[in-house]
């Protein structure tokens, strides 16, 4: 099953943002949760 989760209007750095996405990428939700 594939997500996508969209965030808008966020103060987070778009760098930052990419790092936590690449960190989660390919795992599933209760490795990510954690």
């Amino acid at each position: 099953m594939e997500v996508k989760a969209i965030l808008n209007r966020t103060r987070t750095a778009p760098q930052k943002a990419r790092l936590v996405a690449r960190l989660i990428y390919g795992k599933n939700v209760n490795d990510a949760m954690n």
